[in-house]
């Protein structure tokens, strides 16, 4: 979510967005593509972010104990993505992913846990012109495993899994979302509910469209503020 402007530190922004309810927030910037020709780079990406953070947020008044995982569209995919293969010590980058520091809470904002038919996503590109597109479906996707965390949890057993490196996770849809629409999560959340032994999960639904939460809070909306202070405050109390 990039939406606040503070001091930066090793590719990291240090904001103040939520210092007037005591936190603090770390912004990290992570590969894209065509800088990324594979998902393994932004999941490395985002979890050197998360153990960076846990190392040094009390350098910024932060407490390694009580860290909260937020991200919006894409970034939800990689941030559940990366607890995932995290936790159950899958390979990334040729090598078992180190598990993280726990959370005590992760509040994922309009994201798609399934990417669809790749094979037919780059056919539809084509054909209006969307190389661009076609291009990083091929990279990204075509012919890759293991990029799509609702998929990763239908291949488990129920109750296999003792944790995601989380205590709770929310996720939020918005009512004119038409990106990834309202009631894209409830497949996701039934296999984390499913598969994991121990969390909590929660689900809220704001009004507005794709970017309403995640521009809102960059362009100072109080009503998008106080809809994502309210959600990490209820499970990440003070």
């Amino acid at each position: 979510m990039n939406m606040i402007i503070g001091k930066k530190e090793n590719n990291y922004e240090i904001g103040e967005f939520l210092s007037e309810s005591g936190y603090i927030s770390v912004i990290p910037n992570y590969h894209v593509h065509p800088n990324a020709t594979s998902i393994d780079t932004m999941v490395d990406d985002i979890h050197h972010a998360i153990h960076w953070t846990y190392k040094n947020i009390h350098k910024y008044g932060g407490d390694k104990k009580r860290m909260t995982l937020s991200s919006h569209s894409a970034g939800s995919h990689l941030s559940i993505l990366t607890l995932i293969k995290s936790s159950l010590g899958m390979k990334n980058l040729g090598k078992p992913l180190k598990k993280l520091p726990n959370f005590k809470d992760v509040l994922l904002l309009n994201g798609l846990y399934v990417v669809g038919d790749i094979e037919k996503s780059i056919e539809l590109f084509s054909q209006y012109g969307m190389m661009n597109y076609v291009e990083t479906f091929k990279d990204l996707f075509l012919n890759k495993t293991d990029y799509n965390p609702q998929d990763i949890l239908a291949e488990r057993k129920t109750k296999s899994i003792k944790s995601l490196g989380t205590e709770h996770i929310t996720f939020l849809e918005c009512t004119e979302d038409t990106n990834v629409k309202p009631g894209s999560a409830d497949p996701m959340i039934k296999q984390v509910k499913r598969t994991v032994k121990k969390i909590s999960t929660g689900y809220y639904l704001a009004e507005g469209d794709h970017d309403t939460i995640n521009h809102g809070i960059r362009d100072g909306k109080e009503e998008a503020k106080k809809i994502f202070i309210n959600l990490i405050k209820k499970y990440n109390k003070l």
